[in-house]
């Protein structure tokens, strides 16, 4: 991560995507973000979110989650993913993250 960007979650999913569909983080009970898709390459694409105060908080409250999106052919995928050890993960990038630069 360069010094001065903000931190900011990647999710990266395999190919062949519906792209209108987007992606959807939920995390319950107080969690439920689409996001559209960023980018994609030849194998996957990429939806951006930035670590902000109240998806963090979200997460660190939370014990699972899920990603939902959808295939090109309609199917829809639900990833589901475990927060525990979150609060200690988010602790330890915390401690090693390089200060902001200074202009």
């Amino acid at each position: 991560m360069l010094a001065g960007t903000p931190p900011r979650y990647v999710f990266a999913t395999p190919l062949p995507l519906y792209l209108p569909d987007g992606l959807r983080i939920t995390v319950e009970p107080n969690l439920s973000l689409p996001l559209p898709w960023y980018t994609c390459v030849d194998s996957e694409c990429e939806a951006r979110h930035a670590l902000d105060p109240a998806t963090d908080s979200a997460f660190r409250a939370g014990k699972d989650g899920s990603l939902t999106f959808s295939l090109v052919d309609g199917v829809q995928v639900r990833l589901r993913f475990s927060l525990v050890g979150y609060t200690d993960a988010t602790a330890e990038l915390a401690a090693v993250r390089p200060a902001p630069s200074s202009p």
